[in-house]
């Protein structure tokens, strides 16, 4: 009796344990290579370039915007607006001189009130400028980024123009760049 109970404990562990062994094989090896994936220094190194290019271009799309505000606001029709000596039609103004879409051009009085607003396109839900971010960083006169609250989506660039007055361009950054960025 006892020899038939060691004999069939003893298959009933060889039939158990055959599939978990090289079943056992096949999870060791596939861990170690995803860990061996997961510390590969070219992989960490393509991430950080990736990284490093993604910012490098976003750095470069903030100074774009930022180059086409100060540039508008040389414009010398913004100048007599701001001088009170001519009308600007804002929305005509944005199409003239501002070949960028998912834009927003607000135009301020010194004293932070607006004046005019242009938009492409109308229905774009542009992130709120509040009047502490209006305020130049220094007053040297030169362009600068006021802060959106931490809003990613857009890039906001301030310049002042005619010393009456300045202008935001606000930039919609595109949905591809963004998602491509994270």
């Amino acid at each position: 009796m006892k020899s038939i109970r060691a004999k069939l404990i003893l298959s009933i562990l060889v039939i158990t344990l055959l599939p978990v062994a090289p079943l056992y094989f096949v999870v060791k090896t596939v861990f170690e290579h995803s860990l061996e994936v997961g510390f590969n220094s070219d992989v960490e190194l393509a991430l950080e370039n990736a990284t490093a290019l993604s910012s490098r271009l976003f750095a470069q799309y903030r100074q774009q915007v930022l180059n086409r505000a100060a540039t508008l606001a040389q414009q010398r029709e913004l100048h007599d607006f701001f001088s009170g000596r001519r009308r600007v039609d804002p929305e005509a103004f944005l199409r003239r001189y501002v070949a960028m879409d998912s834009v927003r051009l607000v135009l301020y009085h010194r004293d932070g009130t607006v004046l005019a607003l242009a938009q492409r396109p109308q229905t774009l839900k542009f992130p709120q400028l509040y009047q502490s971010a209006l305020q130049p960083p220094d007053s040297s006169g030169a362009p600068w980024f006021p802060d959106l609250n931490g809003e990613r989506r857009f890039i906001a660039a301030a310049a002042p123009a005619g010393g009456q007055g300045f202008l935001v361009l606000v930039k919609k950054v595109d949905a591809q760049f963004l998602k491509k960025s994270r």
